[in-house]
């Protein structure tokens, strides 16, 4: 994977366009980054039921509640999420093919950053890709966090805060799980084009 920098994004007239095949589908999806940001705030209903059943975990083992975060270790956590951005789309672009061209891309105005690729995956590496970087950065951590002694204290707290908000950058990862778990049938193949996501079915 070759990852490259390309900065500020303003337009889906800047992102590459790819070759399709014409059996190609369109996804049902939102039609610009500021409407996918709206719509994806809906699914952090999942990390925050995600945190309350780590917070439910460790409750039962800990026997009380004395292990919830100081301002401090809250303020690091979230601060820690944010620089954590980055890696989450390196992690993105991980998920692709050796040979694949990643491009990065910001966009501060919808206070999001993303990547983009138009190499053809298949359905699962697809899945794959969106989840990767919540599954490392915000489950893992949450998972330590439990597994963790409450006395640990301050490092302890750091890990539930950083996991739980990290959990939270990948609103737009569920979005996209839930559209291709919804709308692309088993076997298909998943390209992106533009700024929009397709499916088709080998031939």
């Amino acid at each position: 994977m070759k990852l490259k920098w390309m900065g500020r994004y303003t337009s889906p007239e800047q992102l590459p366009v790819s070759q399709l095949p014409p059996n190609a589908v369109q996804y049902a999806e939102p039609e610009d980054l500021s409407q996918l940001v709206k719509q994806a705030m809906g699914y952090l209903v999942l990390p925050v039921l995600l945190t309350a059943a780590a917070l439910i975990l460790k409750r039962l083992g800990a026997g009380h509640w004395d292990f919830l975060p100081s301002l401090g270790s809250f303020v690091a956590g979230v601060v820690l999420s944010l620089v954590g951005i980055l890696p989450h789309e390196l992690l993105h672009g991980l998920c692709y093919p050796r040979d694949a061209q990643v491009q990065l891309w910001v966009s501060p105005k919808d206070s999001a950053a993303f990547v983009t690729c138009t190499q053809p995956v298949s359905k699962i590496r697809f899945l794959w890709m969106c989840a990767a970087p919540n599954v490392v950065l915000g489950l893992l951590p949450l998972l330590i966090w439990v597994l963790l002694p409450h006395w640990v204290g301050f490092a302890s707290q750091l890990v539930l805060v950083f996991g739980a908000a990290s959990l939270m950058n990948g609103v737009g990862d569920y979005l996209n799980i839930h559209l291709t778990l919804s709308q692309v049938p088993r076997g298909a193949i998943v390209q992106n084009s533009g700024f929009h996501t397709y499916w088709y079915l080998a031939q």
